[in-house]
């Protein structure tokens, strides 16, 4: 791809004001993607990218609908169908994170062509900055490609086309005329972040109006870029140098203000890729943003993501002190020759660190959350040996975790590596590359089993645990990602902890089933003399055996929750629920013990549906 150089000006920051009131409609598409009904089940389904532009188109004057498909799960052809009701439509806008999402982008924008041909679409996202000209040579629905961060973008273009001006001056804008593809220069990243207008909370307002439950926690970013240069991510080429931007406390506090406020919404996740700046300017930051908290009386919860060589416990300690209720450290491996190809410039030694920093911090376990692959195309067998080990002594595993592929993303550096250093053929241009081939032969049979068992284990209708989901779901319900948030919180404390103890419980036994499927393969692999029939049927024994037992589980469970969910249910009521329902291999007995040994910190006794505390 052709570079561009990035040229400053006062208009890089300019919102183009729809000063006439002109009428016309701006419509803007989060697709959804089928696979990410089970890969996003914990996270809310908010499109932040829609809110920050539908924020800055809705300040310039703009009449515009966000369709977050992902939220309501249409395919292609359910949105089109959505976005044709719409009468003036003029200009159509479509997100696309990953080349995921581009096959649907492709279908919604030929849908909408077919009825609408004078309406201009862009794409926007990561692929669309990093393959532009490709895109508008690949499918010519698209009339342009709008590059890097939009919110000042979107409303030029908006502008422009409503008034019928010429796109050629507009930065960091692709597109097409009769002659050919056009790239403008690019425009400044955007350094001061506080000229951002305020997201608009699309979904959140809908469901306000139309008296629904509202989300559980909304989405937010405080700063947007990273200075690391890992060869698997995508940042890099989305904003085009490795400098973090930060929003001030005070405009980051006030937004949270506002969606408590107006929503009713307390429980936040930040999706900034450095919440901490290894730095005193980023101590700084922290402290000023709990002081912000303290004075708003903001009582909240939230999650944050960060590097692992980016955690301090005595920052976390006051980050847990205002409401971090679940951190997310992007490890990604705990063998260092894999960090090294991964250009993490992080240790296993350093990744060691932050989990005991973690600990020091006093954050629980179950609220710290890894980032990690456990294979890649170019890892030997021996490096997937200490990677699946190292996670499991970690003891924050996830199924996620363990089965987790590395997705190599068009134009990173891994995807140039595979290419040129190990001679891999790409996929198709704009077709996912998710390694299904390995060079090391022991990976590729370790791997290949874990994605042949996961298929018979989750298949719809018919598998070991098809109903598993729909309980985590239930629970999801019920609890919610972050937390219990009823009317009466310190009362029904006791009950919350119940039911996170039996979604751990759930979670922990699925774990189960996948560290058998692991190490018997490593076993079957270093024993020379075992037959592969006999490997094969010993471990369809231990995982149907386990599987049987996670469904019970999940089963039982599932009356547990309906009966906790119609009433409140005190402790006696709770001992009470354990006898009405069958319980053979006392699940019930072992949580509820563990939860109130937590509760008390001291030894419990259940006896005739009294506490003893001894």
């Amino acid at each position: 791809m052709c570079k561009t150089h990035m040229t400053h000006s006062d208009n890089d920051y300019k919102l183009w004001v729809n000063t006439e009131n002109r009428k016309g409609k701006v419509i803007l598409i989060h697709p959804f993607v089928e696979e990410t009904r089970t890969k996003n089940r914990n996270y809310s389904t908010e499109s932040l990218t829609l809110g920050c532009l539908i924020g800055s188109l809705r300040k310039a004057g703009y009449s515009c609908v966000a369709v977050n498909s992902e939220m309501n799960q249409w395919d292609a052809y359910e949105t089109s169908k959505y976005v044709l009701k719409h009468d003036d439509i003029f200009f159509v806008g479509i997100s696309c994170k990953s080349e995921r999402s581009y096959g649907v982008a492709k279908t919604v924008a030929s849908l909408i062509k077919a009825k609408l041909p004078n309406v201009h679409i862009t794409i926007g996202g990561i692929l669309a900055t990093v393959s532009d000209k490709r895109i508008l040579e690949d499918c010519k629905y698209f009339d342009s490609v709008s590059r890097g961060e939009g919110e000042f973008l979107i409303t030029e273009l908006a502008y422009k086309l409503l008034y019928g001006m010429t796109l050629n001056d507009i930065k960091s804008l692709t597109y097409r005329n009769v002659m050919g593809v056009i790239r403008n220069p690019l425009r400044q990243r955007i350094i001061n972040l506080d000229k951002v207008p305020l997201s608009f909370r699309t979904e959140m307002h809908e469901l306000k109006e139309n008296g629904s439950t509202q989300l559980s926690s909304a989405y937010m970013f405080t700063s947007r870029g990273c200075f690391g240069n890992c060869s698997f991510c995508c940042v890099y080429q989305l904003l085009g140098n490795h400098m973090v931007y930060k929003r001030s406390p005070e405009n980051v506090v006030n937004e949270i203000k506002e969606i408590v406020e107006n929503y009713g919404v307390t429980e936040f996740y930040f999706i900034d890729d450095l919440f901490i700046l290894p730095s005193k300017k980023g101590e700084i930051w922290v402290d000023k943003f709990c002081y912000l908290l303290d004075e708003a009386n903001l009582k909240i919860k939230f999650h944050v993501e960060i590097r692992a060589d980016t955690v301090q416990s005595e920052l976390i300690k006051k980050l847990v002190n205002h409401g971090l209720f679940r951190i997310f450290i992007g490890a990604e491996a705990g063998c260092n020759s894999v960090l090294e190809r991964y250009n993490k410039k992080c240790t296993v030694q350093q990744n060691n660190k932050a989990l005991y920093e973690l600990k020091q911090s006093g954050i629980p376990k179950y609220q710290v959350e890894l980032g990690y692959i456990m294979f890649d195309a170019a890892m030997t067998y021996q490096e997937l040996k200490e990677n699946y080990y190292w996670l499991k002594e970690s003891g924050l595993s996830t199924v996620q975790n363990l089965q987790n592929r590395m997705n190599v993303y068009y134009g990173t550096q891994m995807y140039h590596d595979l290419i040129h250093r190990f001679n891999l053929e790409p996929p198709k241009f704009g077709e996912s590359w998710i390694n299904n081939f390995y060079m090391d032969k022991g990976v590729e049979f370790v791997e290949g089993t874990i994605r042949r068992i996961r298929k018979e284990l989750y298949k719809n209708n018919t598998g070991l645990l098809c109903d598993f989901f729909g309980v985590l779901d239930k629970y999801k319900k019920e609890i919610g990602f972050f937390g219990y948030t009823s009317q009466n919180e310190e009362k029904d404390e006791i009950i919350y902890n119940i039911l996170y103890s039996i979604y751990k419980y759930l979670n922990k036994e699925e774990r189960e089933i996948y560290y058998s499927i692991f190490e018997s393969c490593f076993e079957y692999i270093e024993n020379s003399s075992k037959r592969q029939e006999d490997f094969e049927t010993l471990l369809a024994e231990t995982v149907n055996s386990r599987a049987t037992i996670l469904r019970e589980a999940s089963t039982y469970f599932d009356n547990i929750i309906d009966a906790f969910s119609k009433t409140y249910v005190d402790i006696r009521k709770a001992r009470n629920i354990y006898h009405v329902y069958a319980d053979p291999h006392n699940y019930f007995e072992v949580i509820l013990l563990d939860t109130l040994e937590d509760k008390f910190a001291c030894n419990v006794n259940l006896k005739f549906g009294q506490i003893m505390v001894n």
